[in-house]
């Protein structure tokens, strides 16, 4: 069952080369940028050297979320087998560019890419607990909450699943 709907909003593999555009708050490849960029250079380096790390497993690890030839965000996997057939994602929108449902419809686009990989049987993410936006996101996209834990850097966060298999 596809979880995208009709739209402009498409997932792009992201390069180092993307990556090193974006922490420049540069477009890439032709793409528009939002004002203000996509995030913090810090962010995005973090989000690279992640996908970086991940592709020696899964590749593509990252995606740019474009819509309408603009690059409005990232989602990746951020733990790639955290557990057998378990694979943890991340995502995030432009601060100009939130409240539009980009994050929605790209999480769902990301579930499809991921679901065609046969040895992912399981999405899992994590959210802020003051954070219901991501967490209307997620329930969107069929992803149940499974309890929660204290990160070290992050505090509390709520743990979710969805079966992709």
């Amino acid at each position: 069952m596809s979880r995208t709907d009709a739209g402009t909003l498409r997932l792009v593999a992201a390069t180092d080369a993307h990556f090193a555009a974006l922490a420049a708050n540069e477009a890439p490849d032709g793409f528009g940028l939002p004002e203000g960029g996509v995030d913090a250079r810090e962010v995005i380096e973090l989000v690279g050297g992640l996908a970086k790390k991940v592709r020696l497993q899964i590749d593509p690890a990252a995606w740019l979320i474009v819509d309408d030839n603009e690059v409005v965000g990232l989602c990746s996997i951020t733990k790639p087998f955290a557990s057998p057939g378990v694979v943890e994602i991340g995502y995030g929108i432009a601060p100009e560019r939130r409240g539009r449902g980009c994050a929605t419809r790209a999480v769902g686009k990301l579930l499809d890419l991921l679901q065609a990989d046969a040895r992912i049987g399981i999405v899992a993410a994590e959210t802020a607990v003051d954070n219901p936006a991501s967490q209307r996101i997620l329930e969107k996209n069929g992803f149940m909450r499974m309890g929660g834990r204290i990160d070290p850097d992050d505090g509390p966060v709520l743990c979710w699943q969805v079966a992709v298999d």
